[in-house]
């Protein structure tokens, strides 16, 4: 089995699971348990034929090992939710920002995020200054996302063009191309703050192509139009839904509290 061949599989997998709980035949969140215990796979979905990573027969088959392994910053975050992000922190007053207007402008960013995680459609571009809440609401966009059904991927931008690079010197660049493309949201953290040569700003180009009409969040630090990029990059950047979270960094303000 080629790496495109378990993508393929276990992307399948989880779109017909997604298309029964939209049909209200599957419970949300729950995923689909196999009869009886398979003596192949150990209801694990894959095993290894020899040294091929094989997706079994049996009818279970959940994220492969390299999914697990790209998005393994989302289970570092499972705790990130709307329910847990705190709209009642302390407001600061900065120059040309009262902290009303600051509760104000993350009420607004908040109630976007979760009618977006609600109906995702396109892209959402959510920033502000650093520890003002961007990554927890991207987390709990991808956690609801999850919880539902969707095939999500979460990664920092950091991360992931190391993760890219790693995979070029592996030579499984493109099934990780692919596995970004035919996922149902991508979570794109902390856009900007990579390293920007030209190797990184083509990998970055050929990932945000891949995404184009389909649902992803991106976060960062600056306004879309700010951004030093080539121009295709800004371009489809600035084409986002935006949200801006015009508050203080929440990290520093409990840091000084203590």
């Amino acid at each position: 089995m080629t790496n495109r061949e378990r993508l393929e599989a276990s992307s399948a997998y989880w779109r017909e699971r997604y298309k029964l709980i939209r049909a209200g035949k599957a419970p949300k969140g729950v995923i689909p348990q196999p009869v009886g215990n398979c003596s192949i796979c150990a209801d694990a979905g894959w095993y290894m034929r020899g040294k091929e990573l094989t997706k079994c027969e049996c009818g279970y088959a959940g994220p492969s090992p390299a999914q697990k392994r790209l998005n393994r910053e989302l289970d570092v975050l499972s705790h990130k939710t709307f329910e847990t992000f705190n709209l009642e922190r302390p407001y600061k007053d900065v120059e040309g920002r009262t902290g009303g207007f600051q509760r104000n402008m993350v009420g607004v960013t908040y109630h976007k995020a979760k009618a977006w995680a609600h109906k995702p459609a396109q892209w959402l571009y959510i920033y502000g200054d650093p520890g003002c809440g961007k990554s927890h609401l991207a987390a709990a966009i991808a956690n609801h996302l999850g919880a539902s059904g969707w095939e999500v991927i979460y990664r920092s931008v950091p991360a992931m063009i190391d993760y890219m690079r790693d995979a070029m010197k592996s030579g499984s660049l493109e099934s990780v191309y692919d596995m970004i493309e035919r996922a149902d949201c991508v979570v794109f953290d902390d856009i900007g703050a990579e390293s920007q040569t030209d190797w990184a700003q083509a990998v970055l180009f050929r990932l945000l192509d891949s995404r184009i009409d389909k649902p992803t969040v991106i976060t960062s630090n600056i306004d879309s139009h700010q951004h030093r990029y080539h121009g295709r990059i800004v371009d489809r950047l600035s084409a986002s839904t935006r949200a801006w979270i015009a508050a203080t960094s929440y990290r520093e303000l409990k840091r000084l509290e203590n």
